[in-house]
């Protein structure tokens, strides 16, 4: 996985500029990656990182532009290529970026001109985040960075609540007011002769269209679905993945297999679990080289971070075999974007009333995303806030049928922010992933389905039924109102879990001197959240959901206006 960040100012880099450019020299040259590069001149100075998890560079500096990628495009198997494709289309209206449909971020300089231009892709899924200083502009495709520059930042308080109650934020927040968040396909770009300006270059609206029947849909995503994948497999013979006792990476999985890969597939679960049961059963009937890792907590870290440690790390038996031993495929999207879930009856039944506040209190409830008034100051307020935003999030897409504006609402922020935090630990994992769910050519067929054939995984199990018969063959773990597995169960399934998971005593006193520390600035009734965790401690009480919300609360340790 590769990053990068760097300054760009209209009036060329001032002597002011130096302490703030010495960092980002600093933090450039602590890294330990295998490719490194970087490009200065009087106007900008660009950095660059890549642990060449793909095998193919994605950098360039010729007589004409300076361009670089995070992730991968997808218009061909070849990153590289991909790359210059785009630099090429920058000067037509980034016309080849509509084509491309995999998770990247790219940055364009164009010498002649000065002229620099930021690029993400069609779901925002590698972000580029940016704050402007007077005439200077500080941007990176990781959020971190900008606390590392020891730039003088406060709080947003309605993205902390977002991130506290959501788990992701909405619009184009970020826990810094001075600092946003790219929105989903849009591009970035400013020279020394204009300011910033944002152009939203590929817009979800437009794909929607006349209703299509599930059966020409199910068809169509399929064959979308099959090219995605082997753009990103290209010609590995061998390739990594995860594997879940869920559908997603069940049929990647599949997938892999009928393209004749030798597949490697890591499940990290705990014992007796649905996930791991189901996972070791689906492995057992098909030709893969199964490994699994029992955890203690799958919540305490993510399933990408786990994979760099064990596998990378620990120099797996199989790593040195696999074709691009870094390079690992992922389920992530598959359950939002092809079993829609979180749209349960009651948010369902609000959005087919067309009435956004309506739906905002319905999904509000559903995620029971609460700000909790015995430990929050102006709880009233926030959770006002909170609700204002998510309608102003739904007024994105007005001029559709509300239900389709909920889809894309999950697709422009939950799905949007979904890979943020792995991405932001990319130092630690030094790992890339393939996310085919992820591409717009494959959920562009989910638009024009019924919302209500969409919901509860009726598509998505029309579509294996009749394309991939074999991930059906063996149990798999069904969403809570979804439609269940249709084979004998056994085992704990994920969500019973993670509402008996409690927070260990060790990191709740932990989140309690960050609320003594810092707590009173962000608005916390500190006495009363000390009685919380001392009753949770002794287990008198379950407490982890408050104690969930102020770690999130405290994470950035600034101060929260009250």
């Amino acid at each position: 996985m590769s990053r990068f960040f760097g300054i760009y100012s209209s009036n060329a880099l001032s002597p002011e500029r130096n302490s703030l450019l010495e960092r980002m020299r600093s933090m450039w040259s602590a890294h330990h990656a295998s490719v490194k590069n970087t490009f200065e001149d009087e106007n900008l100075c660009l950095y660059q990182v890549d642990f060449n998890e793909y095998g193919q560079p994605a950098w360039t500096d010729g007589v004409l532009h300076v361009g670089s990628l995070v992730g991968h495009p997808l218009i061909t198997e070849n990153r590289q290529n991909d790359l210059e494709t785009l630099l090429t289309s920058r000067r037509t209206a980034y016309a080849g970026f509509r084509h491309a449909e995999g998770a990247f971020c790219c940055v364009h300089y164009q010498k002649h001109n000065r002229t620099l231009s930021l690029i993400t892709d069609a779901l925002g899924l590698r972000p580029f985040y940016y704050a402007q200083f007077d005439d200077a502009i500080v941007f990176s495709t990781t959020l971190s960075v900008f606390a590392q520059l020891g730039i003088n930042l406060t709080v947003n308080k309605d993205a902390v609540i977002e991130y506290a109650t959501l788990g992701y934020y909405l619009l184009d927040h970020t826990p810094y007011m001075e600092v946003k968040c790219a929105r989903p396909g849009t591009a970035l770009s400013v020279s020394t002769s204009s300011q910033i300006q944002l152009v939203k270059y590929f817009d979800w609206m437009n794909l929607i269209g006349e209703p299509v029947d599930t059966e020409h849909a199910v068809d169509s995503i399929n064959s979308d679905f099959r090219q995605a994948c082997e753009k990103y497999a290209g010609s590995d013979s061998h390739v990594l993945t995860t594997l879940s006792g869920g559908l997603d990476s069940r049929l990647i999985t599949c997938e892999l297999v009928r393209q004749q890969k030798e597949v490697s597939a890591v499940n990290f679960s705990q014992a007796d679990t649905q996930d791991l049961i189901y996972a070791r059963e689906f492995a057992a009937s098909q030709p893969v080289h199964f490994s699994e890792v029992t955890v203690d907590d799958t919540q305490a870290s993510s399933v990408e971070i786990r994979l760099g440690k064990y596998w990378r790390e620990q120099m797996h038996p199989q790593f040195d075999k696999v074709s691009r031993p870094q390079l690992a495929w992922s389920g992530n999207g598959g359950s939002v974007g092809v079993g829609f879930v979180y749209c349960g009856d009651d948010v369902y039944k609000a959005a087919c009333t067309q009435d956004k506040n309506r739906l905002a209190e319905a999904f509000i409830a559903q995620q029971y995303a609460q700000v909790p008034r015995s430990l929050m100051k102006n709880a009233s307020y926030y959770q006002a806030r909170l609700k204002q935003n998510i309608v102003r999030s739904l007024a994105e897409f007005d001029g559709i049928p509300l239900q389709q504006a909920y889809y894309l609402f999950l697709l422009h922020n939950d799905q949007h922010h979904h890979l943020a935090i792995p991405y932001e630990k990319v130092d630690e994992y030094q790992m890339e992933f393939c996310v085919p769910f992820y591409s717009w050519k494959v959920l562009r067929h989910t638009l024009n389905v019924p919302m209500d054939e969409l919901r509860r995984h009726k598509f998505y199990l029309s579509w294996l039924d009749k394309h991939y018969p074999e991930a059906l063959a063996t149990p798999w773990q069904a969403y809570p109102g979804h439609i269940p597995c249709s084979l004998a169960s056994t085992g704990t399934n994920q969500w019973s879990l993670v509402k008996r998971r409690r927070w260990k005593s060790k990191a709740s006193l932990t989140a309690c001197y960050k609320s003594l520390s810092y707590g009173k600035s962000a608005g916390i009734r500190r006495a009363m959240f000390f009685v919380v965790c001392a009753l949770h401690c002794l287990r008198i009480k379950n407490a982890s959901s408050h104690i969930a919300f102020v770690n999130k609360i405290t994470k950035w340790n600034t101060k929260m206006a009250s």
